[in-house]
C-alpha cells in the first residue's frame, strides 16, 4: 500500500501507516469492497506469531498490523529496519470510528457483558452522531448460538466489526468466520468496550508515552515478571536475524 509500510521482523509483518494519512488509508479499506481484519500485535504477539499455526496465519494475512509494544520498536531499530509509529489501542479505534464517520459508515458491536455493550453502543452513538450503528450482540453466548450472531453481523453489513471481549479466541474469532461476513473492516480491541462504557479507564497519554501503564497489573500478578525470560530470547533471536541479514 502507498500510504503504509510494511517491514518483516522474523518472518512478521508489521505495519507503519502515515499518519497524515491515517484517514485516506482506513477509507480506502473502507471502501475497495474487501475483506480486511486489522490486528493489534504486542510483543507477546510477536514471539507467537514467529512459528506455525493459526495465530501467525492470521497475523500474516490480517490487512494492517499495527505495533502496541516499545519492543517491537526496538527490534525494528537494531535491525536497521524503518520504525513503525506505536499505536495505542483505544486511541487508534477512536481514529478509525472517525475516518469511517466521515464516509457515512456503520459499525456493529460484538462483545461484553450486555450492560457494558449498551452503555458502549449509546456513547459511542453520541460521540460519532454521523457513524451509523447498525446492531450490536453481546459476548459470552452459548455456541449453539454462535451462528445466529454471525448471520445478524452478515445481515446488517457493517462497514465495520468491532469486537470486544467475550468472544472465544479473541481476535481469532473475526479470522475463523471472515468467510461469513460481508466486506468491511473488523478489528478486535479487548477492553475497547469497557472504556466505552466507563466500566474501565482509558490509559493517560503520559503512561502510555513512558510505558508505565503496565506496572499495576504486574503488581497484581508478580509472576509476570518471569516474562523477562521472553524478552533475553528475544535479545538472542535479534542478534541471529542480524547476522543473518548482514551475510545475505
Amino acid at each position: 500500500m502507498n500510504d503504509q509500510n510494511r517491514i518483516q521482523i522474523f518472518g512478521v509483518p508489521v505495519d507503519d501507516i502515515d499518519e497524515e494519512r491515517f484517514g485516506e488509508t482506513i477509507r480506502r479499506l473502507a471502501t475497495d469492497n474487501g475483506k480486511h481484519q486489522i490486528v493489534f500485535l504486542d510483543f507477546r504477539g510477536l514471539m507467537k506469531a514467529r512459528g506455525k499455526g493459526e495465530y501467525a496465519d492470521m497475523i500474516r494475512t490480517a490487512s494492517l498490523v499495527i505495533p502496541t509494544s516499545k519492543s517491537i520498536l526496538a527490534g525494528a531499530r537494531f535491525l536497521k529496519l524503518p520504525v513503525p509509529h506505536r499505536h495505542n489501542p483505544f486511541a487508534f479505534v477512536i481514529k478509525l470510528l472517525g475516518a469511517i464517520e466521515q464516509i457515512g459508515g456503520t459499525l456493529y458491536l460484538v462483545g461484553s457483558r450486555p450492560d457494558a455493550l449498551q452503555k458502549a453502543f449509546g456513547n459511542v452513538r453520541d460521540s460519532f452522531p454521523g457513524l451509523r450503528l447498525v446492531g450490536r450482540y453481546a459476548g459470552y453466548f452459548r455456541k449453539d448460538i454462535e451462528r445466529d450472531v454471525i448471520t445478524a453481523i452478515k445481515k446488517a453489513g457493517p462497514t465495520i466489526l468491532l469486537a470486544g471481549d467475550g468472544l472465544k479466541g479473541k481476535a481469532l474469532w473475526l479470522k475463523r468466520h471472515e468467510r461469513s461476513f460481508g466486506f468491511g473492516i473488523s478489528l478486535f480491541c479487548d477492553g475497547c468496550f469497557k472504556i466505552f462504557s466507563g466500566k474501565r479507564q482509558r490509559i493517560s497519554n503520559r503512561s502510555w508515552e513512558r510505558n508505565s501503564w503496565w506496572i499495576p497489573a504486574v503488581v497484581i500478578r508478580p509472576w509476570r515478571w518471569f516474562s523477562f525470560l521472553r524478552y533475553i530470547l528475544y535479545g538472542i533471536l535479534l542478534f541471529i536475524e542480524k547476522m543473518r541479514r548482514r551475510n545475505l
